[in-house]
């Protein structure tokens, strides 16, 4: 490969140039072997197959952590509701074995009562 076919390369794999350019060792591999450039583009491609598969992983348990993240927000609404509902059996419990005597229609209860 001479440098007019490098640059070409280069200029249709803009990513790929970046990553070069920011590795001035790399720049100096091309410099001395323009034909490392095929090789090189080879290893970046492995490695940019790499980043997307692990960006895909994270992505996925992410998502796995949202969702577990609802799950238990959803137990705690639970938990507080059957802690509501538990609350309220105690209290028609009380309320049912409390001696209530009933009154009589007509009765005088409740009525106060004047004297003159």
């Amino acid at each position: 490969m001479n440098k007019k076919q490098v640059r070409a390369y280069l200029s249709a794999n803009p990513d790929f140039s970046t990553w070069v350019k920011a590795k001035p060792e790399l720049v100096q591999k091309i410099k001395d072997n323009p034909n490392a450039v095929t090789e090189l583009f080879d290893t970046w491609k492995k490695g940019q197959i790499r980043k997307e598969g692990i960006k895909k992983i994270a992505d996925h348990y992410r998502g796995i952590v949202d969702q577990v993240q609802e799950l238990h927000t959803l137990l705690q609404r639970v938990d507080h509701i059957v802690n509501n509902v538990k609350t309220m059996a105690q209290t028609v419990e009380g309320i049912n074995t409390q001696k209530l005597e009933p009154t009589p229609i007509g009765s005088k209860q409740g009525k106060s009562k004047q004297k003159k």
